[in-house]
Formats: structure tokens, sequence, C-alpha cells
């Protein structure tokens, strides 16, 4: 790796990011595979704020969002917004505790960023994954993009919110009850979320489903999609199309060898009682 293949990725980076003027944009990362865009070094702290220092300025006047995932709730039963670590790699957890402005109150698919907050301050008694309420509805609603920033494409977890919109026949619902907590309070809540079949593969054709998207115009991407640009809104209309003509356009060749035959054999969408 040299300083020119650097210099010409980043300027790359920066021309595929031109090409959207949204004011917020969420960011899927992969800091091994995104040290491509910045000069090494072996200071683990050092390299995160090159990165974020790299990503600020190149999105300069932009919201920045990162995903804060955690995963534990379904086990422990408590989400702390403060102390409830991201699970999704170094960049974003770095960023949750050192820049982030908030947080939203999914107690899984959490969200942190900068800029004003539009999310909720208290959570409901009921929620729901990927509903109006979550990122990827706002994110969408405000015409913002998504960035795959060394990461690859199986990061979009914003699949899962349009899931949510067709109500997928190849998940089920399942409830999890816990606790919140913010600071001092704590607040008892129902979490749903369309969970995989226990006990069986599932699986989407993310190359197939990234190919798609570049072909139509709507994804953009760096030699070897070492980052990708898509603009949320269209991306979220062309799935939406997709998924009228075919509801298993989301799943590669094995997942469907299994769930349609099962789907038909039951004649509706599966439920938590098939398989648990």
């Amino acid at each position: 790796m040299n300083v020119n293949s650097i210099a010409e990725r980043q300027k790359e980076l920066k021309m595929i990011l031109g090409k959207y003027s949204a004011n917020t944009v969420f960011i899927h990362s992969d800091l091994f595979r995104s040290s491509l865009f910045i000069k090494p070094s072996m200071n683990r702290k050092t390299v995160i704020n090159n990165q974020l220092n790299f990503l600020g300025t190149i999105l300069e006047g932009r919201d920045l969002w990162f995903p804060a995932f955690n995963y534990q709730f379904p086990n422990t039963k408590n989400f702390n917004l403060k102390t409830s670590i991201c699970e999704v790699g170094p960049l974003p957890e770095y960023f949750r505790q050192h820049k982030a402005q908030w947080r939203t109150l999914d107690p899984i698919f959490s969200a942190t960023g900068t800029g004003e907050n539009p999310f909720l301050s208290v959570p409901q008694d009921k929620i729901v994954a990927f509903d109006n309420n979550s990122a990827f509805a706002h994110l969408v609603k405000n015409k913002g993009s998504l960035l795959f920033y060394g990461a690859g494409f199986t990061s979009a977890t914003i699949l899962h919110y349009v899931e949510q919109i067709v109500t997928p026949l190849y998940r089920y619902d399942k409830t999890f009850n816990g606790t919140i907590i913010i600071d001092d309070h704590q607040y008892s809540v129902d979490y749903t979320y369309h969970v995989r079949p226990l006990g069986y593969n599932l699986d989407y054709a993310w190359d197939k489903l990234l190919k798609d998207l570049q072909t139509e115009g709507i994804a953009y991407s760096l030699k070897n999609n070492i980052a990708t640009i898509i603009s949320s809104d269209a991306l979220v209309t062309y799935w939406l199309e997709q998924l009228n003509e075919d509801p298993f356009y989301f799943l590669n060749e094995q997942s469907k060898k299994w769930v349609i035959p099962k789907i038909d054999q039951l004649g509706r969408r599966f439920q938590l009682e098939d398989f648990e």
C-alpha cells in the first residue's frame, strides 16, 4: 500500500459521496478494510481517531449516524442507554463513547449520531424493531444516505426495515420482555422483533442484492466494493417493488429450497409455534 493509492481511494470516495446531498449519512464500517483509506498506525486509538476525522472531513456539514447494536437484551433482559456497548466494531463503539450526541432507545438495534435527535427520549411500553419509530425509518423519511465504509453489504440492516414494511413470510415475530435503563430511571418494555426460524439456515443473496442496486444506479461503489454509497429512499422504493413481484427476492437459493416448500405446506407465514 502506498500513499498515492490511499490518496486515489480518498479522491474516488469523495467523488461518489458527491452524488448525494443528503444531510444525514448512516455509516456501516469495517476498521480493517477501511485502512485502505487511511495511513495505518500501530496505535489503535490513533487509527480510530484518524478514521473518524477523515469521515468528518469528507462528510462535512452532514450528520453522522452509526449503528450501536447490542444483542444481549434477549438474554440479560436489560439495556442501559449509556453503558450497553456497541457490538458491531471498534469504530462505532468509539464514536458512541466519544463523539455521539444521542442514542436511540431500541434495546438491540440502537443507533447513535450527531446533530439534532429526532427520536423519543422515553421508551414506549411496546417497542417494535424497525417500525416507523426506528432509525432507518427516520433515515428514509429524511432521504438520508447509507455509507458502507470498508464494510460488506451483509451489514445492510436496513433490509429488516423493509421486511418490517412487508411482513416477511419466512420470519416470525417474537416478543422479549425487559428493562431499558436511562440514568436512574428504569422502564419495563415489551420488545418485538421478526426473528429467523430457530434451527434452520436462512440467509440472504447479498451479492445479488448489491449488484442489482449497482445496475439500477442506486448504489455507487469503489473497486472491490471497499466503499458503497446508497440513497436510502431509492433503495427502499426499489426493494419494495422487487418484493411485490417476488416475496422471496431477498433470500439466497439455499434458503429458498426449504423456505418456499414449507410456506406452501403451511399456507401462511411462519409462526413461533412452528419452530419453538
